[in-house]
């Protein structure tokens, strides 16, 4: 028998990570409608700085910009920061996102996942900080 205290996570999938004051919620397997939302209601859950760092949704066939643009209305109701990397699948998002009357300063697009990383690390404010990474693409994208 193995004791559940010593049962690993599957990488990448809402695997937590403590760093100091902020914890990463590594939720970049991959994402899909119903996960996405199951995340970022997650992140919601948290008492401090939620921010969601994406670059969204793929391969979802025609219905690809309607359900990023979805996520980006649910994402805008549960985030205090919305970090979007590269700019081909992220407009649907920050469209629904800003549709919702959140603020534009705080809904910003970068081009690699290292430079939106940083940013969520230099955010300036009171308590911990919940860093959202949900998915991941590859280069192909």
């Amino acid at each position: 028998r193995i004791p559940v205290r010593r049962i690993e996570p599957v990488p990448h999938r809402m695997q937590m990570r403590e760093h100091g004051l902020v914890t990463i919620i590594d939720d970049a397997y991959n994402s899909n409608p119903v996960g996405s939302r199951a995340a970022v209601e997650t992140l919601a859950m948290f008492d401090g700085i939620r921010i969601l760092i994406t670059p969204g949704m793929v391969e979802l066939g025609d219905k690809e910009a309607e359900y990023n643009h979805k996520f980006g209305n649910y994402a805008a109701d549960c985030c205090d920061y919305i970090l979007l990397v590269g700019r081909r699948h992220t407009e649907p998002i920050r469209e629904g996102v800003l549709e919702k009357g959140f603020p534009e300063e705080k809904c910003l697009v970068f081009d690699k996942l290292e430079e939106a990383v940083s940013y969520a690390y230099a955010i300036k404010g009171q308590g911990h900080k919940y860093i959202l990474l949900e998915n991941d693409l590859t280069d192909n994208y």
